[in-house]
């Protein structure tokens, strides 16, 4: 089959964030298929474009078996919130462009959202090139936005409601990250057999060889310490403004260190509050490449994040989980819902409230004052766990097979999975 896969932001091994896209991507080639991914030319992270797609509406080239079609946007999606509708606005029209171009003409298509932009764009060209359309739930919006107080006016909300439930009709299946997002599309009306949980997951083959703890090359300003890390985005969701109160209660314990690594719209205000607040602390670094996370983890004694306390966030599954347990570190984190299982259900380290930056503090105490073979054990636990449940190959593979279920279906065979089949697959289990 020829699958035309659409995301706005698309990593690849060597950049920072998550791999989801690659990895889906790949195992298409795997199985045989063609695959054609329309993406922005915008690097999330860096909120730039390259130099090499400068003029060029579509910039094409050929990676790994796949055909990769840049498409211009307007920079602006780590600014002000109106420019980032603006950003998305622009991927949607030049994603279109490119996706009805596409050659020989698609079997199916699949859809990453959000931004919200990218399913709408995932609809149309679906009823354009009459292909199936699976659509990637990562993330619930308007929910999200709502959930995170971002200044969006009502109609914009009530907009973007009925966009996705448009969306959603359009689709013939859907993916879930989580399962919380499996219960909101099932609110919006889709069936538990139109849905398939797919959640994220890790690459195993990045950390088969970590160093150990006591390995690992530290710098001055860690060498010695208990070092608290934390990797990943500096935005409004990731809530990096408790780790920095955390650090200003243990400012007076000269053992520990905590180390923020990742960019965002918020960390120049996260360094300028830690600044102001006199800590010594804390330290900030740039975001790291994927294949630099392994190591980078090595040197922590504890992986640590916190998300806010808002009930729609207990059905979010930070990439970040699965990378922290798959160092073989132990973890605090300050979550609810289904992180807060997934740590648990593993034993691999201790969970408080969110956004609470006493009972963080404290569970970072009684982290430092156990034996470090107990340490040890967490982290070994969280790494078990996550290889059985969380390997990024495993997961792949589910999601081709739901590809290839559909696109027979398309084709006239048999059009929906079994229900026993989805059923396994919402468990989230192999």
């Amino acid at each position: 089959m020829h699958i035309l896969y659409l995301a706005q932001f698309y990593n690849e091994p060597t950049d920072p964030g998550g791999g989801r896209h690659y990895a889906f991507t790949r195992a298409l080639i795997g199985r045989g298929h063609q695959v054609t991914l329309v993406t922005g030319q915008e690097n999330y992270r860096t909120g730039t474009i390259s130099e090499r797609y400068t003029g060029r509406l579509v910039h094409r080239e050929e990676k790994e078996g796949v055909t990769l079609l840049r498409t211009w946007v307007l920079t602006g999606h780590r600014r002000r919130f109106a420019l980032r509708y603006i950003n998305q606005l622009s991927f949607l029209l030049t994603g279109l462009w490119a996706g009805a171009r596409v050659k020989p003409k698609p079997d199916l298509i699949v859809a990453s959202s959000p931004p919200l932009f990218v399913g709408i764009a995932g609809a149309l060209l679906s009823k354009f090139h009459r292909s199936p359309l699976i659509t990637d739930i990562r993330d619930l919006w308007p929910e999200s936005v709502v959930a995170m107080g971002l200044p969006v006016h009502p109609l914009m909300v009530k907009s973007g409601y009925k966009m996705a439930r448009w969306i959603y009709r359009s689709s013939r299946r859907m993916i879930a990250v989580t399962e919380g997002i499996c219960s909101g599309l099932q609110k919006q009306g889709k069936r538990l057999d139109e849905i398939t949980l797919i959640p994220n997951g890790v690459d195993l083959g990045i950390y088969e060889n970590i160093p150990d703890a006591a390995e690992a090359v530290r710098d001055q300003e860690t060498a010695g310490k208990f070092v608290c890390i934390y990797v990943g985005g500096m935005g409004p969701v990731h809530n990096v403004g408790t780790l920095v109160e955390t650090a200003a209660r243990l400012r007076d314990n000269p053992k520990i260190h905590f180390l923020l690594i990742g960019d965002g719209p918020e960390k120049n205000l996260l360094v300028q509050k830690s600044k102001e607040m006199g800590l010594n602390n804390v330290t900030f670094r740039p975001a790291v490449p994927k294949q630099e996370v392994p190591a980078t983890l090595a040197s922590a004694d504890l992986c640590i994040y916190s998300l806010r306390n808002d009930p729609f966030f207990r059905g979010t599954f930070p990439n970040k989980n699965f990378d922290y347990m798959a160092s073989g570190r132990p973890l605090v984190l300050a979550v609810e819902g289904e992180s807060r299982r997934l740590v648990e259900e593993a034993g691999a380290g201790f969970v408080v409230t969110p956004e609470s930056a006493d009972e963080m503090a404290d569970a970072i105490l009684r982290m430092v004052s156990l034996p470090p073979e107990e340490r040890e054990a967490m982290g070994r636990r969280g790494r078990e766990h996550v290889l059985r449940h969380y390997h990024r190959r495993m997961l792949s593979d589910r999601f081709v097979d739901l590809v290839e279920s559909v696109g027979a279906g398309s084709r006239g065979g048999n059009r929906e999975a079994s229900a026993s089949g989805d059923r396994s697959a919402f468990s989230g289990r192999d």
